[in-house]
């Protein structure tokens, strides 16, 4: 990792950004962002967003070039791919035909890549990822808008693979590697991803996002359902989140969403070894929707900024997106 980074996450709601160096997260913060510049967890004013970057970033006084920014992953195609060993220059011919099942016209509007699972005398094991050259160019002319370089932009599975790969590391004295599965309770969507051995394998995504979960809370209150994702309503919506029974209805409803899914993954899996729950994203912040899953799963809840191996206390706010922190990990130099 560089002297120092900037990892960013942008949600539907806020902009969150993570300053990290060698050691770890620095600090973090989270900025609501104006209405409309993001839409189905897409970026759709682009030189806005780039202005609205420069603006927070000169406001906290930070003043570090390099970032390091997730994409959703409904913007790009990831395809866990085996193949016999070959060259770099062979990789980048071969990984455009490991994407013709999605990609079968305009392949070379397509920047490919890839992260390394493991190698062997006899296979490559990667994760292969294809993404459009003009997304490419959007988050560069972003970037350079606000003054920034950069560095690393990959999908946000990539960003907990490498919390998990870190964390791997300081648990090396374990028996055998580890499953995981990180549920993400973003604004717009919940996703649970799954990881076999500390790699990526799957995401399962659930029906139901955050902001339509607070809707009947905003709509009782009448506080913006974005200032409640961001826990910016103080105790004005608790007596409104503990008695709603829409609201509650919808977390059970959720709950269960994510006791089938757990429940679908080990019927097919066996013989896994997942032994928590790790979630992130604005849904912690509710509590009845934590408590609904707690008591839907036989698994533990843990906060996925766990994975954070740092001696001494994570900033505060980590916990909604660790993997604005992530996307940093793997940057190296």
């Amino acid at each position: 990792m560089a002297a120092k980074l900037i990892g960013i996450d942008v949600s539907a709601t806020s902009l969150r950004i993570t300053l990290c160096d060698k050691r770890g997260p620095l600090r973090f913060l989270e900025a609501r962002l104006p209405e409309h510049m993001v839409r189905d967890n897409q970026i759709v004013s682009w030189d806005a967003m780039g202005d609205f970057l420069k603006e927070t970033l000169k406001n906290e006084n930070i003043r570090v070039k390099d970032v390091c920014v997730t994409v959703p992953e409904s913007a790009v195609y990831i395809q866990h791919v085996v193949l016999p060993p070959m060259s770099e220059n062979q990789l980048k011919v071969n990984l455009p035909y490991e994407f013709h099942d999605y990609i079968n016209r305009d392949m070379d509007k397509y920047i490919y890549d890839y992260a390394v699972n493991h190698i062997t005398p006899e296979k490559m094991d990667l994760l292969a990822v294809a993404v459009s050259r003009e997304l490419v160019d959007h988050y560069t002319d972003m970037c350079r808008r606000a003054g920034l370089k950069l560095r690393i932009l990959a999908p946000d599975v990539i960003a907990f693979r490498n919390l998990l790969r870190v964390y791997g590391e300081q648990k090396s004295g374990d028996e055998a590697p580890k499953d995981y599965v990180i549920l993400d309770m973003g604004d717009e969507s919940a996703q649970m991803h799954f990881f076999t051995n500390g790699e990526f394998e799957v995401t399962r995504s659930l029906d139901t996002g955050c902001l339509a979960l607070v809707e009947s809370i905003a709509t009782e209150t009448g506080i913006d359902p974005h200032l409640i994702l961001m826990g910016q309503s103080g105790s004005l919506t608790e007596e409104a989140e503990r008695n709603n029974e829409t609201f509650l209805d919808q977390c059970n409803n959720l709950a269960l969403s994510v006791m089938r899914v757990l429940n679908f993954y080990s019927y097919n899996n066996p013989n896994n070894n997942i032994d928590a729950l790790y979630v992130c994203g604005v849904g912690i912040r509710l509590k009845p929707l934590m408590d609904e899953i707690a008591s839907n799963i036989e698994l533990p809840l843990r906060q996925a900024k766990e994975l954070i191996p740092l001696e001494g206390q994570l900033p505060e706010g980590l916990e909604i997106s660790p993997q604005s922190y992530g996307i940093a990990v793997g940057k190296e130099g």
